[in-house]
């Protein structure tokens, strides 16, 4: 009986509720129908942005010298290279350099225009061309009106627009960039997958030819032949090291999907846009009718 009533008691609140929106029915209408113009002018209002992606897929290649030394036990008491306990690997290594601000630095910044970093407005896909937001900078006279952002700041702008992820199963690697221009889009990613194949391959050539140079070293300064044969043994690795990294430009990653130019946007979602704003305007709107005509609601 008492829940027969209490369900009695809902449905004749929830009545009463309605009839009171109900009689609210025009300005509900017309908040929603501004709402809804209000929406669809910010919608418009936002620049479309473009996203290239690239799949990569980790060199096979992921040998160093430290991991073949601890076959050799003799020869680490003389080495003075410390042996790494960590299974990271070198797929491992380039995506968290790519993260880093010295990779930004050195090796991205220097190799595009901070001003469509910082300082564009939006694409226009049909003149093919980008517009600055004038209050930054000067296209016409290629000059920063205000203060130039430090590289610290820039850092911070591009961690936003660029995403690297690793699938565990399969190791690949996916790496994607998002810019108004679709163009950008698509060569900053270029950079970026050149430059750290490039940067760690021309590090790892100095690394075993500096191993190779220890080793020529060791082998002429002992007299023992069983560590001279564990020598020869290193160095051979160490030459074909040297010439796998010499030759091969995907040292770290090869590319199975490259970066292309996107023909479709990434965002906006503008429906999406219109259907959240106006959904919140007529909440509040009702909340509002709600708090101040609660005396008539409670009639």
């Amino acid at each position: 009986m008492n829940t027969e009533k209490f369900i009695e008691d809902d449905l004749i609140d929830f009545k009463k509720f309605f009839n009171f929106l109900w009689s609210y029915k025009s300005l509900i209408a017309k908040t929603s129908s501004f709402f809804v113009l209000f929406s669809v002018i910010i919608a418009f209002s936002i620049p479309n942005k473009y996203t290239s992606f690239s799949l990569l897929m980790p060199s096979s290649i992921d040998d160093s010298l430290s991991s073949r030394l601890a076959q050799y036990s003799q020869l680490i008491a003389v080495s003075p290279i410390e042996l790494g306990s960590g299974n990271a690997t070198k797929a491992d290594e380039a995506i968290a350099r790519i993260q880093s601000f010295e990779f930004f630095k050195k090796y991205f910044l220097p190799n595009i225009k901070l001003e469509n970093l910082i300082a564009v407005k939006k694409w226009d896909s049909n003149l093919k061309i980008i517009e600055y937001k004038s209050g930054i900078y000067d296209k016409d006279n290629n000059l920063f009106l205000d203060e130039i952002p430090s590289d610290q700041q820039a850092f911070e702008i591009f961690k936003d627009i660029f995403f690297v992820s690793k699938e565990r199963k399969t190791s690949f690697v996916t790496i994607n960039v998002t810019h108004h221009s679709p163009v950008i889009a698509k060569n900053w990613l270029d950079i970026i997958i050149y430059n750290i194949n490039e940067s760690m391959r021309l590090e790892e050539i100095a690394l075993t030819q500096s191993y190779i140079d220890f080793l020529n070293n060791s082998q002429k300064s002992t007299n023992i032949q069983s560590i001279k044969d564990v020598i020869s043994t290193l160095l051979e690795d160490q030459m074909q090291e040297l010439m796998l990294a010499s030759a091969n430009p995907y040292y770290v990653f090869k590319v199975i999907d490259s970066p292309i130019i996107p023909e479709k946007k990434s965002g906006p979602s503008r429906l999406l846009i219109c259907i959240l704003i106006t959904f919140i305007g007529t909440f509040f709107t009702i909340i509002y009718l709600v708090i101040f005509g609660k005396k008539k609601l409670l009639k």
